[in-house]
């Protein structure tokens, strides 16, 4: 199994305190989304899904050094540039009154 891990990752950096109100965060998040919605248990859940993953997302990115972000940080912000240029092009969401712009595979985006 060690030989599937990278060598930097080494042992979690993770703040006890941060995630606790990251927690608190998301759970007053969910609550909001419980009230707002009539009381729906199934966007409740959906939301909740979605906090995981973005939660497994932040995790696994925390856990990446800093100098390998500052290697990466133009790249990033030159992809972000091109989505954010793409919303001009792909934005014929407008003409059928969506509010999102289909991508690929099903993937959609928010109009910004």
């Amino acid at each position: 199994m060690k030989k599937w891990i990278p060598h930097w990752l080494g042992m979690p950096r993770l703040d006890p305190v941060m995630l606790l109100l990251i927690g608190l965060v998301m759970a007053v998040g969910l609550f909001m989304v419980y009230s707002a919605s009539g009381q729906n248990p199934a966007l409740v859940e959906r939301q909740a899904i979605r906090l995981g993953l973005g939660l497994v997302a932040m995790l696994m990115l925390s856990q990446v050094p800093p100098h390998i972000l500052r290697a990466w940080t133009p790249w990033l912000y030159l992809a972000g540039l091109v989505l954010l240029v793409a919303t001009w092009f792909l934005a014929s969401a407008e003409a059928l009154n969506v509010g999102w712009i289909w991508v690929f595979f099903g993937f959609s985006l928010p109009r910004s």
